[in-house]
């Protein structure tokens, strides 16, 4: 998926990360797309999607959150966005819930 200002697109492009849709794309785009209003998280996964996204949201002005590793069922995600770059919050998912709900709709 890429986000394109007022609208999602499904890119039929290659895979990214062995996966599509992938979350760099998304982030990527989204960046581009919205820049300081973008919020990245970056939950329990595989491998190492998210990462490169997540640091082209912070590029772009945005905020970044990692979910802390010790909870996640699968920890790579998060160990390699925390390793990539520095994410402006590194929560358990209750604290992340809690800061989304302050974000408002």
């Amino acid at each position: 998926m890429v986000i394109e200002p007022g609208r999602v697109h499904l890119h039929p492009g290659p895979k990214v990360h062995y996966t599509r849709p992938a979350a760099d794309p998304l982030f990527i785009s989204a960046a581009e797309a919205y820049g300081e209003r973008v919020i990245g998280v970056v939950l329990s996964g595989g491998d190492k999607d998210g990462a490169e996204g997540l640091k082209s949201i912070k590029a772009h002005g945005g905020r970044t959150i990692v979910q802390t590793p010790e909870e996640a069922l699968d920890p790579s995600m998060p160990l390699t966005a925390l390793i990539t770059d520095t994410p402006d919050f590194c929560l358990s998912l209750e604290q992340i819930v809690k800061i989304m709900e302050l974000c408002g709709p």
